[in-house]
């Protein structure tokens, strides 16, 4: 079973009472049109310690990213009606709000290959099956507790 991968951390200076440093949340978005498969991947990787929220289609990721508060990384399936992976990509690159956000796309097609006919420009992917294990770890490299790996993707 996964743990939380976010812990308080105390820590004692000389002389003082302990501190209690509370890393901010790990924030995702993961966009997929299976409603079941976005469940219980929320429910894993919020047990995982990640504060997650989902959307059915590229379409409704982009209302959600225009309203909410922006994830430190996007999780993104790229067979979807309304609009696909791919032409989710292109209209994030547009805007310069959401291009510095990092993508892990989840297919069994994706390619980082621009010569391949499936070539996506993302930060990472994983294939599907998606295995958990290694999903949690590609995303805590997007979303480390001190910000620091964030601010050097942006």
């Amino acid at each position: 079973p996964l743990e939380p991968t976010i812990r308080q951390r105390h820590r004692r200076q000389p002389g003082k009472k302990s501190v209690t440093i509370t890393p901010e949340p790990r924030r995702l978005l993961l966009i997929g049109e299976d409603e079941d498969l976005r469940e219980s991947m929320s429910d894993a990787l919020q047990g995982a310690g990640f504060e997650v929220s989902s959307a059915a289609n590229g379409q409704e990721a982009l209302e959600r990213l225009a309203s909410e508060e922006l994830p430190d990384v996007i999780l993104l399936d790229l067979l979807m009606p309304v609009m696909n992976g791919w032409q989710f990509c292109e209209q994030r690159k547009r805007d310069p709000r959401l291009a510095g956000i990092p993508i892990i796309a989840m297919s069994a097609a994706v390619s980082k290959d621009p010569w391949s006919p499936y070539y996506l420009e993302v930060d990472d992917f994983v294939a599907k099956p998606v295995e958990l294990d290694e999903l949690v770890g590609k995303l805590a490299a997007f979303t480390d507790n001190n910000g620091e790996a964030r601010a050097a993707l942006r």
